[in-house]
This record gives structure tokens, sequence and C-alpha cells, in this order.
């Protein structure tokens, strides 16, 4: 599997097509999730084939999500529920998995600049 194999794909670049592309793909994440706790069940494990593929079907599902979610702006997310688009939850998820990625960035660009820091004083 290569890291870069996703299922995100708007038809459009409009507001409304990545809405719609972010839900399928937010439908995916969840079906993928909730097979690999199925796995473990011998009445679906012959269903949801083997364990690296479910796993591979997951991790292209998280990373379609991450892609969908960084595909829309803050700004784009509240217009898309003033326009109906997205339900409450959804913009909330979204913005706090927004936030979330924020502070991993920070928390990199940190690491990586005390790195050099320190690189550089040797």
């Amino acid at each position: 599997m290569r890291n870069n194999e996703h299922i995100y794909t708007p038809q459009d670049s409009t507001l409304e097509a990545r809405i719609k592309a972010y839900k399928q793909v937010h439908t995916a994440w969840l079906q993928a999730e909730a097979s690999l706790k199925f796995l473990e069940e011998d009445e679906w494990s012959d269903t949801l084939g083997d364990r690296d593929e479910v796993e591979q079907a997951y991790q292209i599902a998280v990373r379609s999500l991450s892609i969908a979610e960084q595909d829309l702006s803050l700004e784009e997310v509240s217009r898309a529920l003033e326009k109906n688009l997205l339900e409450s939850w959804e913009a909330r998820e979204i913005i706090g998995n927004k936030r979330l990625q924020e502070v991993k960035d920070i928390s990199v660009d940190k690491e990586y600049s005390d790195s050099q820091e320190h690189g550089h004083k040797q």
C-alpha cells in the first residue's frame, strides 16, 4: 500500500461537492472502523477479509478523512453549516480534528526547531 492512497474524490471544487465527498469518506471511515472491531468475531471474519485487507482499508479511510478535512477551511465549514450541508456534530468534528492537527503540526515544528538548535551548538 502506498502512503498516498485515498478515496477522497470530489466531483469538482465547489463547497457542495467537497462536503458530499467528505460525507462519503466519513461513512467509509466509520465502516472501516467497525470492520476492525468485528474482525475478531468468527461469524464476521470470513465476510470481512483478512486482517491485512481490513487494516489497509482502515488506513486509506483515515488518510482520506484527513485529506477531506484539510480541504475545508474553517470559514467553509461555517458556511456549510449555515447552508445546512453539514450537521452541527459534523462541523464540530471537522473543526476539532483541524485543531488537533494544528497542535500536532506546532509540536512537530517545535521538535524540528529544537533539534536544529541543538545540532548547531555541538
